[in-house]
């Protein structure tokens, strides 16, 4: 990524309808301490038209590519804890944009990785700090009201409001288990994430720099075992077969428990009856 790229994406990020760009990013923290980051980037027609790009977004892929998408080459290449790094793109008709995402495969999250003097990536870099208790800390810093308000009338901005009212930063964090994080933070235990979406509308008009932050486990602090049941896995059978096996055990029971009564019941009548000296009997 170049400075032209920075340049672009400040300009965006000003004067951007409502809709034409989007930008998430998305990170996983394994239970080995491996993890992967994803960034996706949306352009719109009409934003590629605005910026000057002719013609339909296949027919200028190399250029936006080289514009915007960040290639395995803008990162360390001897950066050893760099697993696997790789760009893709497609065009999506239903929604008329051109999507870029960009993967970044670690060996150990809390490590992190380097980008190359010259990508300039600050704006998506990020920390994990082990606590060294089960927990982690993640922590990522936003400076976009610091870094663009010297050069932007706040007056000005609000003219945009209401072109950019939809658009939003928005960061997800995958992890096992939630404990903590900043007021902006939301969690959907359903999914295990950690969601900030906050509108570029309000991250402009900071004039300091904003930390998201979340402390979280990646193992399940629950004396159950973990267990890596991967994506799709099937419960069906396995609850069937505890059914079937708790259904055995309550018929075994019941049939000791009929078996030790009944022979109770056999002991007792097979008794003699003592007759006390000097009683009557007849």
């Amino acid at each position: 990524m170049n400075k032209k790229m920075l340049a672009v994406l400040s300009l965006v990020m000003i004067l951007t309808l409502s809709g034409c760009m989007q930008v998430t990013q998305k990170i996983w923290h394994n239970q080995d301490n491996s993890g992967k980051y994803e960034v996706e980037m949306i352009l719109s027609e009409n934003m590629l038209s605005f910026m000057g790009f002719e013609g339909t977004a296949e027919d200028n892929r190399e250029e936006i590519l080289q514009e915007f998408a960040v290639s395995p080459e803008d990162l360390t290449s001897d950066d050893p804890n760099l697993k696997g790094a790789s760009v893709n793109s497609y065009y999506d008709s239903e929604d008329r944009a051109f999507h870029i995402v960009m993967e970044i495969e670690l060996l150990d999250m809390t490590k992190g990785f380097q980008f190359d003097e010259g990508a300039e990536m600050d704006a998506f870099a990020f920390t994990i700090t082990d606590n060294n208790d089960g927990t982690f800390r993640f922590s990522q810093t936003t400076d976009y009201g610091s870094e663009m308000g010297d050069g932007i009338d706040q007056d000005s901005l609000g003219l945009f409001e209401s072109f950019m009212a939809e658009d939003k930063h928005r960061l997800e964090l995958h992890v096992e288990e939630f404990i903590e994080a900043d007021p902006m933070a939301i969690y959907d235990p359903t999914n295990k994430v950690i969601v900030w979406e906050i509108p570029l509308v309000d991250l402009m008009k900071l004039t300091e720099p904003i930390e998201f932050w979340a402390v979280y486990r990646i193992k399940s602090s629950s004396l159950l075992p973990d267990l890596d049941l991967g994506e799709g896995f099937n419960w069906v059978p396995y609850v069937v077969g505890c059914l079937c096996c708790l259904t055995l055990i309550a018929v075994i029971v019941i049939v000791i428990v009929i078996v030790v009564l009944a022979r109770k019941k056999k002991v007792e009548e097979a008794q003699p009856t003592i007759i006390e000296p000097g009683s009557n009997f007849d």
